[in-house]
C-alpha cells in the first residue's frame, strides 16, 4: 500500500515537472498554450505540443501573443511590442520615367503620346494593423500625334499636358498568410486628380475628379523586415467631376461657357456632377519594392500602371489616358 502511494506521488511529480518545464504562450484572447517554443521570426512564434502521444508542430502570430512564460524563466513577462512589426513612418521623394497615351475626343480624333520626368513625394505609416499613405504627384509634358507638323503653314498638332494628383488612403489588415509572410489589407482612398490639356490650336480641356476609391493592399516582408514588397490596387466608386457635359453634340461648341470676368473656381464647381463607374472607369496598380540599407535610410523602386476613360458628354466624347511609370525614391524611416 505504501509502495503504491509512493509510486502515485512519484508519477504525479514527474507529470508536474514535465508540465512546469513547458513554455506557456498566452494569446490575446486569454488562452494558455503549454508547449515547447522552437523558434521565432519577424511574424510568428513556432512551437511543438504533444497530443495523444504525438508531437505536433504549430505556430502563432506575434500580433496574437499577449505574453510568453518560458520554462527557464517562470515569472518573466515578455514585452508584447517585440511580437509585432515595428511602427514606423516613411517619407520618400522620387522621380523617374512616365509615359502617357492620351486621346481627347472633344479636341482631336488623334492619339497623342509623350514621355515625362515626374516628381512624387509620399508619406507612409506602418502600424500593427493599419496602413496610412499620403502622396503628391506631378508631371508636365508635350504630347504629339503620329501626323507631322507643318511649320511653314503654321499648322501644329502637339498638346501640352499637365498631370497633378493628391491622395490619402487608409487600409486595415484583414488576413495574414504566415507561411509566405504576407499580410492583406482593405480600405479606402480619397483622390483628387487633374489632367489639363492645351492644344496648339488654343483649344483647352481638362479632366478633374475628386473620388472616393476602393483600395486593396498586399504586403510581403523578407529577412529582418529590411525588404518589403507592396502591391496596391485602387478604383473610384463615386466621384465629383468638374466640367461634366462641357460640350454638346458638335465638337467645340460649349453649352455653358465660363465668364472670365468673374471668379472661375465657383463656376467650375457649379458645372460639376456626381458620377460613378458608368461615367468614369479609372484603375491604378502599384508594385513597390522597398529596401533599407541602414536603420533610417532606404530606397523604393515602384512600377505603376494607370488607365481611365471619362465620358465628357453622354456617349459622344471621351477622354482616355493610359500611363506607365517607373519611379525611384529615397526613403527616410522614423
Amino acid at each position: 500500500m505504501i509502495k503504491k502511494s509512493f509510486l502515485t506521488v512519484f508519477l504525479f511529480c514527474i507529470s508536474l515537472n514535465s508540465l512546469l518545464s513547458q513554455d506557456i504562450i498566452t494569446t490575446s484572447s486569454g488562452k494558455d498554450v503549454n508547449c515547447k517554443i522552437t523558434s521565432t521570426d519577424s511574424m510568428n512564434v513556432y512551437f511543438t505540443i504533444r497530443k495523444d502521444g504525438n508531437k505536433i508542430n504549430s505556430f502563432v502570430l506575434k500580433t496574437d501573443v499577449k505574453n510568453i512564460q518560458y520554462a527557464s524563466k517562470p515569472v518573466s513577462k515578455i514585452d508584447t511590442s517585440q511580437f509585432t512589426l515595428d511602427k514606423s513612418h516613411l517619407i520618400s521623394v522620387g522621380t523617374g520615367y512616365s509615359k502617357h497615351i492620351e486621346r481627347d475626343g472633344a479636341i482631336s480624333p488623334f492619339i497623342y503620346r509623350g514621355i515625362a520626368t515626374p516628381f512624387e513625394i509620399s508619406y507612409k505609416y506602418f502600424g500593427t494593423k493599419s496602413r496610412h499613405t499620403f502622396s503628391l504627384y506631378f508631371d508636365n509634358l508635350q504630347l504629339t500625334p503620329s501626323i507631322p507638323d507643318y511649320a511653314n503653314a503654321y499648322i501644329y498638332h502637339y498638346m501640352q499636358n499637365l498631370n497633378i494628383s493628391m491622395d490619402y488612403s487608409y487600409n486595415r489588415k484583414i488576413y495574414t498568410a504566415p507561411k509566405i509572410k504576407t499580410m492583406f489589407f482593405i480600405g479606402g482612398k480619397f483622390e483628387t486628380f487633374l489632367n489639363f490639356r492645351s492644344h496648339a490650336t488654343d483649344n483647352l480641356m481638362f479632366d478633374q475628379f475628386n473620388s472616393i476609391n476602393l483600395n486593396i493592399l498586399a504586403e510581403k516582408r523578407f529577412v529582418n523586415n529590411k525588404h518589403i514588397l507592396l502591391f496596391n490596387f485602387s478604383m473610384p466608386i463615386i466621384s465629383y467631376a468638374l466640367m461634366r457635359g462641357t460640350y454638346n453634340g458638335r465638337a467645340g461648341e460649349k453649352i455653358d461657357p465660363l465668364d472670365l470676368s468673374k471668379n472661375v473656381l465657383p463656376q467650375l464647381f457649379k458645372n460639376g456632377n456626381i458620377i460613378t463607374v458608368n461615367r468614369l472607369l479609372k484603375l491604378k496598380t502599384d508594385i513597390s519594392y522597398i529596401r533599407f540599407i541602414c536603420k533610417h535610410i532606404g530606397f523604393e523602386l515602384k512600377y505603376s500602371f494607370g488607365i481611365y476613360s471619362f465620358t465628357q458628354y453622354d456617349n459622344l466624347f471621351y477622354s482616355r489616358n493610359v500611363n506607365n511609370q517607373i519611379l525611384f525614391a529615397i526613403i527616410g524611416k522614423f
